[in-house]
This record gives structure tokens, sequence and C-alpha cells, in this order.
């Protein structure tokens, strides 16, 4: 018999250490041609707060308001990349496989109360940092930089 939440499980795992390694390939990028862009500081500052913001939902934790659009340096960038990663990976390694349909209700930025399947948050979570990276990848090609793959593909090859 498949174990199908330990699948889910693996999935959703390999689909946020996707996420942390397209992260690191744009910072990578942004780090060697020395980019101070406050479009694309500002999008990439968006992925990590609305991660911050969905984890924070899920774990019923308030820590306060988190501002989603702001432009940050790109060391502070990369912190809190790294930190959001480990904290993001960390809550998947260390939640029970049965819960993954488990409906989580909580108020979105706006006010409004809202309930989700945990699956399709987590899922949201990666799609919306891999829709921003593509425009900030436009945002860098627009500037003549070369911007890194980023196709999921790729990272399965690794």
């Amino acid at each position: 018999m498949i174990d199908i939440n330990g699948k889910m499980k693996e999935y959703i795992l390999d689909l946020f250490k996707y996420n942390d390694w397209a992260n690191q390939n744009v910072l990578i990028c942004l780090q060697k041609n020395k980019v101070d862009n406050e479009k694309i500081l500002t999008l990439f500052y968006h992925i990590i707060a609305a991660q911050n913001e969905w984890l924070k939902r899920i774990t019923h934790h308030p820590n306060g308001k988190i501002e989603l659009w702001k432009s940050e340096n790109l060391y502070t960038l990369i912190d809190m990349t790294n930190e959001s990663s480990h904290r993001w990976i960390e809550f998947i390694q260390e939640y029970p496989y049965s819960n993954f349909e488990e409906v989580i209700a909580y108020i979105n930025t706006k006010g409004t109360s809202f309930e989700s399947k945990l699956s399709d948050i987590l899922i949201h979570v990666t799609n919306h940092g891999t829709h921003h990276r593509g425009q900030i990848l436009t945002h860098l090609r627009n500037l003549d930089i070369a911007p890194p793959i980023l196709d999921y593909i790729y990272f399965c090859r690794k």
C-alpha cells in the first residue's frame, strides 16, 4: 500500500527545497551583478515577506504585522531568505503526515477571514515565489543581465 500522505509530504518538501534553490540562484545573480534596482529588490522582498506571512498564518503565531511591499538591501534579503527557507523546511519536516488536508483558518492582510486546506496553501506559497521570480528575471533582462535558469527540471537534475 502506498502512503499517499507520505508521498504528499515528500512532494511538498521537494517544492520548498526547489523554492529555496531558485531564491538562492536569484540572490547569487543579484550579488554577482551588483544589482541595486529598487523594483527587483522590492519584488524579492515581497516573495520572502509573503512566505513569512503564510507561515505565521499556518502556525497561528501573531508576530506583528508584516509589511509585504518594501525595498530592502541585498544583504538583508539574503539573511531573510536563509531564515525563511530554514523555517519552512523545518515546519514541513516536523508536520504530521495526516494533517496536510487540515483546513487552516486565517485572516488576510485586508482583514478578511478565509479557510483553506494546508496543502493548497503550501502549493500557493511556492507558486507565488515562482510568479514573482519570473518578474524579477524580466527586470534583469531589461537591465541586460543574463538571468539564472530557474526551471524546476534543472533543480531535479542536480
